[in-house]
């Protein structure tokens, strides 16, 4: 994902969670069973406040864990950005 839209990512995935009714440790301990196993509850916060960069392995995780498509998990970054591979 391009840099400018880590701020924008970390806002909707953790609106994603609260309306989940999920805490960052329960979204953690999820993405960590679905293969991110060193993606920790610090990272997760850092993705939330847009200072940490979300990688493509990391999205595709995120839209899983989260069960939503990525254009409703991500409204506002272009389908385009978030499928290129880096």
């Amino acid at each position: 994902m391009h840099y400018d839209y880590d701020k924008l990512a970390g806002q909707e995935i953790r609106k994603a969670r609260l309306q989940k009714g999920w805490s960052q440790q329960q979204l953690t301990a999820k993405m960590q069973a679905a293969g991110c196993p060193f993606l920790d509850q610090q990272c997760i916060s850092k993705i939330e406040q847009g200072a940490r960069h979300i990688f493509v392995l990391q999205i595709k995780l995120f839209q899983q864990v989260l069960g939503m498509p990525l254009d409703e998990l991500f409204p506002e970054i272009p389908t385009d950005v978030l499928e290129m591979e880096y």
